[in-house]
């Protein structure tokens, strides 16, 4: 490698948000189960607590795996979270005793979800939980409970604004971020930890590599590493926080720029 020539911090992957993902996804399932023990164990959860029981343990938990099956990603939060919400009112329609337990669950469910969600996800969550829940106060002839559950419909829309600003302030950052990296001779890569796949790249892509952005998303990027440096590009792939080996990239023009990947 030339001396005067520094290499380029080109790679950051996502192994640890897929950790936490996964984690994520065993915790709800965790809590699903934990509830349809509760609910059948609980007296206080009413006559029909074996019924929610069933529905908890042998059709919530399954349903888990088969959205994140369909989904195909670890944690696919929005659904399993639209998911618990929809059992929450199906519950409470079936037993009236734990209308307000099942409320407080979809309104701490659809909080949590403020730092992470999108806020389309929020708006369809709660909306879920106010008609499912007025279904079954209805259902019920639970009228005492109308005015817990005005005080819900007033809280909606304060949801939906704070995840709205949070998303903003989120897209700021990200632009402060972008304009960071553009001006440095540094790109950032996302990619899945599972399968390897390029998720995104920002930076000076073109001036770096001399080919279009899309073109390193598609894949392509490996195949033009330098053949003697296959090895080193992927030594040090499975450990975090780990300054990689400098290797050569062969631009199109015929010039290899020296990289080096921080995973």
């Amino acid at each position: 490698m030339p001396k005067n020539r520094r290499p380029v911090n080109s790679r950051a992957t996502t192994r640890a948000q897929a950790r936490f993902d996964h984690r994520q996804f065993q915790s709800r399932v965790l809590v699903a189960s934990a509830l349809a023990v509760g609910a059948a164990l609980v007296p206080q959860a009413g006559d029909h607590r074996f019924v929610i029981a069933a529905i908890l343990g042998f059709i919530v938990v399954p349903a888990h795996f088969v959205v994140r099956r369909f989904a195909q990603v670890p944690n696919p939060a929005g659904p399993l979270e639209l998911i618990a919400v929809a059992t929450g009112g199906v519950c409470a329609l079936f037993e009236p005793a734990v209308w307000t337990t099942a409320l407080v669950f979809q309104s701490l469910t659809i909080a949590a979800s403020m730092s992470y969600q999108r806020t389309r996800w929020i708006a369809i969550n709660s909306v879920t939980a106010l008609a499912t829940m007025s279904v079954a106060a209805w259902w019920n002839g639970l009228t005492e409970e109308i005015p817990a559950l005005f005080m819900f419909a007033v809280f909606m829309p304060v949801l939906v604004t704070g995840s709205r600003r949070v998303r903003a302030g989120e897209r700021r950052a990200s632009s402060r971020m972008r304009a960071a990296v553009e001006s440095l001779p540094m790109m950032v890569w996302e990619a899945d930890a599972a399968s390897g796949e390029l998720l995104a790249v920002v930076g000076r892509v073109e001036t770096l590599l001399g080919r279009p952005r899309a073109e390193i998303v598609e894949g392509r990027f490996v195949e033009q590493i330098h053949p003697g440096d296959h090895r080193l590009h992927w030594t040090e792939s499975d450990q975090l926080d780990v300054l990689g080996a400098p290797y050569r990239y062969v631009r199109p023009d015929g010039k290899v720029v020296w990289l080096r990947d921080h995973v």
